[in-house]
């Protein structure tokens, strides 16, 4: 019976250190894994928040990657900065395996509010941002002077004061002007006319049939910096067959496709700058150039 029992208290000390063994392997297992200090963080625009891995191998380099920069950034130590409002992941590369962190952006608080306080019948509302001011409503109580009645009895002058009770006026509710929270709102930019440059005409025009040269004269323009004119052999220029551009507003067009034609148009464009830029004009009018034989 004694070796019965020394049998059994074996086996049962062997069945509970069994039992125990995984329990100290999976806590020990949880306390030593590698991870990253958060796995979701909330931050807002101009935040930081550094993460860190921990349990990280000796001799092995965490390198730091973030999906989204234009959101949030990561510097080579795990320091995090939001930058826009957002969702991004943060990886950190620690060897061969890969541990991530969800980061959300969100905006600052802009508006901030004070709560109203109450002082002697009177309502002031704080807000920050530009609102409307609060009325302060005060209300005065109306008091009835004293009077005396002196009446006569037997040559006896009696003096009996009567008073008047006093009233005094309700006092008036405050009335507050509603405060409107003030909307940040952007600048909108002037609107920028735009600048044009008047058109302008050809004064005269000169050809021989026999010729190869057109001599023009342009209706000056005050300011111009050039003019640019085309010819061409139909009315709405669809075949161009010289042009040229000239500073002086009269000046000759050479071409050897301008010889033996006897029905030539010409327009002229005007440049000007302005503010540092050239601006140019609409096309004139065509003109017919007058060709003699």
């Amino acid at each position: 019976m004694n070796k019965m029992k020394r049998i059994l208290t074996i086996v049962l000390t062997l069945a509970l250190i069994v039992t125990m063994m995984p329990m100290n392997l999976t806590n020990v297992n949880a306390k030593s894994t590698t991870r990253l200090s958060s796995k979701k963080i909330v931050l807002q625009v101009g935040k930081t928040k550094k993460l860190k891995v921990k349990n990280k191998p000796a001799g092995v380099k965490v390198v730091w990657k973030s999906s989204k920069k234009k959101v949030a950034t990561v510097s080579k130590k795990g320091k995090v900065k939001a930058k826009k409002p957002g969702k991004t992941t943060i990886t950190a590369k620690v060897g061969k395996k890969k541990y991530k962190c969800k980061v959300i952006v969100k905006r600052k608080n802009s508006i901030k509010v004070t709560k109203p306080s109450d002082n002697n019948n009177s309502v002031i509302n704080q807000v920050t941002t530009k609102s409307e001011p609060s009325q302060i409503v005060t209300t005065k109580a109306e008091v009835k002077t004293t009077k005396t009645e002196t009446t006569k009895k037997n040559d006896s002058t009696t003096v009996k004061p009567t008073v008047a009770p006093t009233t005094v006026a309700p006092t008036a509710k405050p009335t507050v002007a509603p405060t409107t929270k003030a909307i940040s709102t952007t600048a909108v930019p002037a609107t920028v006319k735009k600048t044009t440059v008047k058109k302008t005409t050809v004064k005269a025009t000169a050809k021989k049939l026999s010729s190869n040269k057109v001599k023009l004269s342009v209706k000056k323009v005050a300011g111009a910096s050039k003019y640019s004119v085309q010819i061409s052999t139909t009315k709405n220029f669809k075949k161009v067959v010289a042009k040229k551009t000239s500073k002086k507003a009269v000046f000759t067009v050479k071409s050897k496709k301008l010889k033996g034609k006897k029905k030539l148009y010409v327009r002229v464009k005007v440049y000007k700058k302005v503010n540092g830029k050239t601006v140019a004009s609409q096309w004139s009018k065509a003109t017919k150039i007058r060709v003699k034989k």
